[in-house]
This record gives structure tokens, sequence and C-alpha cells, in this order.
């Protein structure tokens, strides 16, 4: 682990750390709606490792912020790239640990949208029920201020917390992604199928978006 940690600490801004971009299609038009920004770490001398490993490290050590703001400016730069090439654009959906979500946080997502000149609703930030049960009241306060800049805030692994009823009323949520667990069984699980189809109900009902996961 303190090998993980002093090599991650050195790659943080070099060639061994990249972004790959998994897409978000529409299921009825096949158009490529969003993407979702995932880090990946291969390093010459511990070779890939797995965001699972290296993320929680970086949690544990601090390092989370300097990855995060890594990502953060890694992806806005992106998207400007993908602009003056003159191509689509969809949002790109960040994931954010506790750690991360603090007081300074919508202030850092502005400054980078204006650094590169991107539009903030083409940032969205993902976001599960752990991260929300940390701190409930400042997490609210921090998602609200983001929302209010144009952001849009996702609830990911939506149907495995404990309260995730209560969060999408809480808190400013725009979109739902349904647990790949449910989808897995799809079609041929009656439980998956009625989970998976009861979301779909609510989600409607409450006017927010849908993701199914895998």
């Amino acid at each position: 682990r303190l090998k993980i940690e002093s090599r991650l600490r050195e790659s943080v801004g070099g060639p061994t750390l990249w972004l790959a971009y998994q897409p978000k299609f529409d299921l009825r038009t096949r158009e490529l709606t969003g993407m979702e920004v995932l880090s990946r770490w291969r390093h010459p001398e511990l070779g890939d490792v797995a965001p699972t490993t290296f993320i929680g490290i970086a949690e544990e050590s601090g390092l989370i912020h300097e990855l995060g703001e890594w990502v953060l400016d890694s992806a806005c730069a992106q998207l400007a790239t993908w602009q003056r090439a003159g191509l689509p654009t969809v949002p790109l959906a960040i994931n954010l640990s506790a750690r991360q979500l603090d007081s300074k946080l919508p202030s850092a997502l502005a400054a980078c949208t204006v650094k590169h000149g991107v539009a903030p609703e083409l940032l969205e930030l993902e976001v599960t029920e752990t991260v929300l049960i940390a701190r409930p009241e400042s997490a609210r306060r921090v998602l609200e201020q983001i929302a209010h800049n144009g952001n849009r805030v996702l609830l990911d692994d939506f149907g495995v917390g404990y309260s995730s009823l209560s969060y999408v009323k809480r808190f400013p949520i725009g979109m739902l992604k349904i647990d790949q667990s449910f989808i897995r069984g799809l079609p041929h699980n009656a439980n998956d199928a009625g989970i998976t189809t009861a979301i779909i109900a609510m989600a409607r009902s409450l006017e927010l978006e849908v993701i199914a996961e895998g």
C-alpha cells in the first residue's frame, strides 16, 4: 500500500495516468448522449493498477484531492479539444468521493469550465449514497450550489443503498443510475425486471432521467 501511494503521488499529472470515456446511449435512438470519465493507471513497475485499488488508497492518503483536480482539468481540456475540432460534444460525468465533496468544490468546477471555455452543463457529477451519508447536510449545500451553477448531479448505484428515496427527495438529483446488479438479470429474472420497472416509473414521475448500468 505504501508503494502504491508513493508511486501514485509521483504519477499524478504524468503520462501513466489517463482517462477512459465510457459512452452512454439512448436505447431508443442509439444516439450518444454522454460519457462517464474513468481514471486508469498503468505504471511501468506496478503494471495496470485497478481503480478499486488506487482510488481507495488516494482517499485514505488525501491524494484524492490532487487526483480529482487532475481528472477535472483533463476532462474539461478534452471537451475543449473536441469543441475546437468541431466535433459534437456531450456531457461528461465525473465520480466524486466523500473527501472531494467540500465547500471548495463548486468554485473549483466553475473555475475549470471557465478556464477551458466549456459550458457548465457539459460537466456532470456522480455521487453514491455512501458519499451523501458521510455528511448529509454539508453535502446537500455543496450539491445545491453545484446544481445552481449549471452542473447536473447523478445518483450512482441506485437501488443498492439504504435510503435511496429519501436522498432523491433531499438532494438536487437530476438522473438515477440503476445498479448493474439489477440489469444483468433482464429480461428473464422476474425480480430484477420488477425492480427496474419500478425505478423507471418512479423516475418518470419525478421527471428524472435514468441510466441502466452495464
